[in-house]
């Protein structure tokens, strides 16, 4: 029911987004989700599924360039822009925020979200390691929830169908940049310099 190239790469962001945000974060009606990374196929699958899960969603970017990629109904920050994410820290009215970078700047991000909230870590994209300051976070009262899919994988098969018909359906969206077989080292370079939208698919 779905066309190929979606079919072969919807799995991974769809039904990590699905855990994410329903089995780690347990998700309610009338939040405030803050997505990092919402240009990306996990972050823009977080944020299509928390809106539908009835959420108000912030989806924060990492280039000017990159806010018309985020989905229909979520707010379009510019995180490159110290302005903006300063309100995001001034307004502190999410309760839960959703990061896909990991890093360094996981902490400061985790100040977005309101004491009491909740922040949930998917990847790692900008570092693997991230310093606390106990008596900070203590303070900051946000908890850090991580999200593994090799220990949810048979969690994730078990969703996937209801996924598939959302897909099919036209309520979900997986952005797929596709690439002729004598082009798959356009294609690489392409992923290398941050210039695929969505996922890449190589298609002979």
């Amino acid at each position: 029911r779905l066309p190929a190239e979606v079919a072969a790469t919807f799995f991974v962001p769809a039904t990590t987004a699905y855990v994410a945000l329903h089995d780690v974060a347990n998700l309610q009606p009338g939040e405030e989700v803050v997505v990092v990374g919402a240009a990306g196929a996990v972050g823009a699958m977080v944020a299509q599924q928390a809106l539908a899960a009835g959420a108000t969603v912030i989806g924060v970017v990492g280039r000017s360039d990159q806010r018309d990629k985020v989905p229909d109904g979520v707010e379009a920050v510019d995180g490159s822009s110290e302005e903006s994410v300063a309100q995001l820290a001034k307004a502190r009215s999410a309760t839960l925020l959703v990061d896909t970078l990991g890093g360094d700047g996981l902490v400061g991000r985790s100040r977005w979200v309101r004491p009491g909230g909740r922040a949930v870590v998917i990847g790692y994209v900008t570092g693997t390691s991230v310093s606390i300051d106990l008596p900070s976070w203590l303070l900051d009262d946000v908890a850090l929830l991580p999200v593994n899919m090799i220990r949810q994988e048979r969690r994730a098969r078990e969703v996937s169908g209801e996924l598939v018909r959302r897909l099919a359906a036209g309520e979900l969206e997986v952005a797929v940049q596709t690439y002729d077989l004598a082009d798959a080292p356009a294609a690489i370079e392409d992923l290398r310099a941050g210039r695929v939208s969505g996922r890449a698919v190589v298609l002979p």
